[in-house]
């Protein structure tokens, strides 16, 4: 595994992907699970997980089965 940091966000956090071992990102692959969101303001460029993304929620997988499945940062708002 490596970890491949591409930015740190504006508290110092470091904005990473996880690279596995045989090739696959981490981040991609819990997209393509459904098990996250894909947040532009923090991957603008990261077309593919935003493509994943969309093709989780077609099929309902993961979070995407939720009737009214309610984004991190709004839920933080509440």
């Amino acid at each position: 595994m490596s970890l491949r940091v591409l930015d740190t966000d504006r508290y110092g956090r470091i904005v990473a992907e996880l690279v596995l071992k045989h090739g696959p990102v981490l981040n991609h692959e819990i997209a393509r699970a459904g098990l996250a969101w894909w947040f532009g303001r923090y991957a603008p460029n990261d077309r593919e997980l935003e493509t994943l993304e969309r093709e989780a929620r077609n099929p309902r997988r993961g979070l995407w089965g939720d009737d009214a499945p309610v984004p991190p940062w709004e839920y933080r708002r509440r």
